[in-house]
């Protein structure tokens, strides 16, 4: 009854019933379904003995913008009763996501206890791996979304954004970054939305990644050919950008990770137009860059994914972006740097996995290698990272060229 009369609210959103049940998106402040549910029969007393307060207001009050810990502290203890109901409470996040799970666990200890087996699983059956293709002639992006778990693919529709883009994720959403335009994806509603831009003088061939609901773009050049040294930081919850400390080695067409609460920036192109192989970690809460040790190749345009205690990376180039043989050189072997001894190392991996222009995710223990130029690669090769076993995966067609991914959690 409590769903259909969310459904009776408004019938478009019949698809996302639960999640608006649940809080996301929380309503508009003139808008109550209170009086909706004022004939809806419920219990004297709930499965806690106690008498049930009116579910939706306080799962709106929990999971509103910004919660202060006070708030959470003070409702800990306090029943959702129809929520807080293990079936009830287990089956509302199967559907609504891992997203939502983590949301709703915060919410009492009753929910936390129902969910406390449940969320690594949810956690590996809806991670999806967002790809965005960038073709020479075709003025957007193609974006496509990838699931690991079932290898099947979705279309996105087209965002405003043009040319060369660099996408991250944070809070079940994705973000796109142009020279241009910021936007956003948000996997619920399935729209794309225009944020403020980057701050600063325009630049290109810039990189981003996000962690803890902060989104960074570092490096790049400027239109005065000027490789930079900035890092901007796009708090999603303020929805405003920030200069923040700078990068020690000013560089373009640079990699980068978010990893053990650190962002590990790798390789790139320097003023002098050499790629580099210099590593650099930035910790946000600290506000300090530290420098880590050089890979075994200099190379720029690489992409780089984290997984367990290691960062892998892959293709990109050894020689300046301006040689005259620069598309015909191979890519140098794939890296990886160990995180617990501070070490990069090669390995081995197929010939078709040294890409240029190819972009790297990992999710479910394994790494994802898609797209790449020169020669048109319409396949994945996916690496196992317990048995540095490679194999692959068919592609569309329609994601052939330069691509960038993320991860996103539904």
């Amino acid at each position: 009854r409590y769903f259909d009369e969310l459904i009776a609210l408004d019938s478009a959103m019949s698809s996302s019933c639960l999640r608006c049940f649940l809080g996301i998106p929380a309503l508009d402040k003139h808008l109550s379904i209170s009086p909706l549910l004022e004939h809806v029969e419920r219990p004297e007393r709930d499965p806690w003995n106690q008498k049930p307060g009116f579910d939706v207001s306080l799962v709106r009050t929990l999971f509103g913008l910004d919660p202060s810990l006070q708030r959470k502290a003070r409702l800990a203890h306090v029943p959702l009763s129809v929520v807080e109901l293990s079936f009830i409470t287990l089956n509302a996040v199967r559907a609504a996501g891992a997203t939502v799970a983590l949301m709703l666990r915060a919410a009492s200890q009753a929910c936390a206890q129902s969910l406390r087996e449940v969320i690594p699983k949810l956690f590996l059956e809806t991670r999806s791996i967002y790809v965005a293709s960038v073709r020479e002639g075709r003025p957007s992006p193609v974006f496509a979304c990838f699931s690991p778990s079932c290898f099947s693919w979705d279309d996105l529709p087209s965002c405003r954004n043009e040319g060369p883009i660099s996408v991250t994720s944070t809070g079940g959403r994705l973000y796109a970054l142009s020279a241009d335009l910021f936007t956003c994806w948000d996997v619920v509603s399935r729209t794309w939305t225009t944020l403020p831009a980057r701050p600063g003088p325009r630049c290109t061939r810039f990189c981003s990644a996000a962690a803890g609901g902060t989104v960074y773009a570092i490096g790049g050049v400027s239109n005065a050919g000027l490789v930079t040294n900035s890092l901007h930081e796009f708090h999603v919850s303020r929805s405003a950008w920030r200069a923040s400390s700078q990068m020690p080695t000013p560089r373009a067409d640079c990699a980068v990770v978010s990893r053990l609460s650190r962002l590990f920036v790798m390789g790139g192109t320097l003023q002098n137009g050499e790629p580099c192989a210099c590593t650099e970690s930035f910790l946000p809460s600290g506000i300090q860059w530290k420098q880590q040790s050089h890979m075994e190749h200099a190379r720029h345009s690489g992409s780089a994914a984290g997984a367990g205690n290691s960062i892998f990376m892959f293709g990109g180039s050894t020689v300046a972006r301006s040689h005259l043989l620069a598309d015909a050189v191979v890519p140098p072997e794939p890296e990886r740097l160990d995180l617990t001894l501070g070490t990069w190392e090669q390995f081995t991996g197929p010939e078709m996995a040294r890409r240029q222009g190819c972009s790297a995710a990992a999710v479910l223990g394994c790494v994802y290698v898609f797209g790449g130029y020169v020669r048109e690669f319409s396949s994945i090769d996916r690496l196992d990272i317990q048995t540095m076993t490679w194999d692959v995966l068919p592609m569309p067609d329609t994601l052939q060229g330069v691509c960038c991914a993320a991860v996103v959690t539904s």
